[in-house]
């Protein structure tokens, strides 16, 4: 869990790279003109506004798309530009960064979604090793717990 610094005034996201730099409201709380999806696979927010999602980088891999709401797509986008290693810019990486950008889904997932807390502990221990595993790889890990 993350420390709370502000939440929105609407629906309570604390995730500052989600939250407005005015306002004191969220992106999807503030978003008028993007097309909602049902249900947000990372953070399983219902009927919220959307984006496509470049899991890989539009540079690496244009087409490798995920629709995500508005806020898991801001937390995510902030983590790609400032914590992976800045050669995916210039330089062609695309299996690490397709690897990278699913680490960094499935851990804002792990992080966002209420279901997580359903998991029972073996399917916990699987997904914890599996991270493990990309930080021997050298891939940015997240800190959890």
């Amino acid at each position: 869990m993350r420390p709370e610094s502000s939440t929105c005034q609407q629906c309570g996201e604390y995730w500052p790279e989600a939250l407005r730099k005015r306002g004191g409201i969220c992106m999807n709380c503030a978003d008028t003109s993007h097309e909602k999806i049902g249900q947000c696979s990372i953070c399983g927010r219902k009927d919220a506004p959307s984006e496509n999602h470049h899991v890989a980088s539009q540079d690496q891999r244009p087409s490798f798309v995920v629709r995500i709401c508005l806020n898991c797509h801001a937390i995510v986008t902030k983590r790609q530009v400032t914590q992976w290693d800045p050669s995916w810019r210039t330089e062609q990486h695309p299996i690490r960064c397709i690897v990278q950008g699913m680490l960094d889904l499935l851990c804002l997932w792990w992080e966002r979604n209420p279901a997580v807390a359903a998991l029972s502990d073996m399917w916990r221990l699987i997904l914890r090793a599996g991270i493990e595993i990309a930080g021997c790889l050298c891939l940015v890990g997240w800190d959890f717990a």
